[in-house]
């Protein structure tokens, strides 16, 4: 009878709890998308890998992580500013602030990305035989960069959607259409046309391009026309030259993995590197719905000076998290060469892989929203200095382990940045703001 009344206990603390109410409601309704998502995604990478086989695939993925990276330049940290003063601008009802964020944002973001896209065209040529694989990666390459512009857009108007607590729509934009209309292009127009890999770069690139414009149209469709108070530009980007930096190590963290392997190994190992990755990755997207709507509650609660809000539902979030990412690790942890077979026979050579990144996705998820919490209560230098660091000491394991023991140890060098990132970042918490984000009981 004792731990029934204490589980009854709980459930109605959890349910009298407001904030943590609306993680489960909003949360909910983003991790339903997420999922959904996640499995347009799993059948868009299934698709992919058998179509192109891993070399090809290795070079389609070499070249978005390029895009992607200057996507994450291009946006200056902008993305994170935006998002956070645009859901104190909502909380305080000053909606002309908030159209005013992100115009100005909007534009600095055009200029930066028009003017990296011009300067890739220009050197691709050199920098593509110096590091890579000369032609196949420099033709590609050549499609894919004209996503940027797009991309960078998509992803401004994700964070301003997220910022505006329209979560469901902003996951749909981000984890849904893309995919989505890649399939399904690639499935209809498919019945006339014999896909090669320039086929396939120009639909992916189409995809972001209809993503984007649905972005935009949605923010306006939300925010509807108005007043606008301009922001000063020049502020806007010392404010986000810091995230830059923190979202630059977090880059580092997630793409040296790949970019090693482009430099240091071949298409082939990048193309099955990329898919036990992206299969580990399916246990965080828990963690990426509940932040979707968490991450502007933690800025409001901060703003409102209630680090005991923010304690609150940190905790809470984590066990929800943690609980919902056991089984999915289980299975690929117990049955990892199976799972990989899904992608063609040739990828079950990354079991190895598969199972070690996902130990380190699983440490993650365990130590909750750290990084949200740190940048949304004013400590985006703790999370910059620490992403760095956590990022140097990545790229120096990576180039030491993949020359002995090649994709393997590009996991182990991974998973040992994730815990390291993951840990420091839950002491820091614990050091500034005076709580653990791991779950206390009531």
């Amino acid at each position: 009878m004792t731990n029934l009344n204490k589980l009854k206990g709980i459930k109605n603390k959890i349910l009298e709890d407001a904030h943590f109410f609306e993680v489960l409601k909003k949360g909910g309704g983003a991790f339903l998308f997420k999922i959904f998502g996640a499995g347009l995604a799993f059948l868009f990478t299934i698709y992919f890998a058998r179509l192109l086989g891993p070399d090809d695939y290795g070079i389609f993925i070499l070249s978005l992580t390029i895009v992607t990276v200057l996507s994450v330049i291009v946006r200056m940290g902008l993305d994170v500013v935006l998002m956070k003063n645009i859901a104190v601008a909502m909380g305080r009802k000053e909606y002309a602030a908030a159209r005013g964020y992100h115009q100005s944002v909007t534009h600095i973001v055009i200029y930066a990305s028009a003017f990296v896209t011009l300067f890739v065209v220009l050197t691709l040529p050199y920098v593509s035989d110096a590091f890579f694989w000369k032609q196949d990666f420099s033709r590609q390459l050549s499609h894919m960069i004209w996503c940027l512009l797009p991309l960078s857009l998509m992803m401004l108007n994700v964070e301003a959607l997220r910022g505006l607590r329209e979560i469901t729509t902003s996951v749909m934009v981000q984890n849904i259409i893309v995919p989505g209309s890649s399939l399904l292009m690639l499935l209809i127009l498919g019945r006339w046309y014999s896909w090669n890999l320039d086929g396939v770069v120009y639909i992916y690139v189409i995809s972001i391009i209809i993503a984007s414009i649905y972005s935009r149209w949605c923010w306006n469709n939300r925010i509807h026309v108005g007043d606008v108070i301009k922001q000063k530009k020049l502020q806007l980007i010392e404010k986000g030259f810091p995230l830059l930096l923190a979202s630059s190590g977090g880059l580092v963290m997630s793409w040296t993995d790949t970019l090693v392997l482009g430099v240091y190994g071949s298409s082939e190992n990048v193309g099955v590197y990329s898919v036990a990755a992206k299969t580990a990755m399916l246990t965080s997207i828990v963690l990426f719905a509940v932040n979707s709507i968490s991450a502007p509650k933690y800025a409001a609660f901060f703003a409102a000076n209630n680090i005991k809000g923010i304690a609150r539902l940190a905790r809470q979030s984590t066990l929800f998290m943690l609980a919902l990412v056991l089984v999915p690790s289980l299975v690929f942890l117990l049955w990892p060469q199976w799972i990989l077979k899904l992608y063609g026979v040739e990828y079950s050579v990354g079991a190895t892989v598969l199972l070690i990144l996902t130990v380190g996705q699983l440490i993650n998820v365990a130590c909750g929203s750290v990084g949200y919490i740190l940048m949304t209560s004013g400590h985006e230098k703790i999370v910059r200095n620490i992403m760095m660091s956590t990022a140097l000491i990545n790229v120096f394991l990576n180039i030491q382990l993949v020359q002995v023991f090649g994709i393997e140890g590009v996991a182990i060098s991974t998973m040992v940045s994730v815990a390291i990132w993951n840990i420091w970042m839950l002491l820091s918490v614990k050091k500034y703001l005076g709580f653990w984000t791991f779950y206390n009981s009531y």
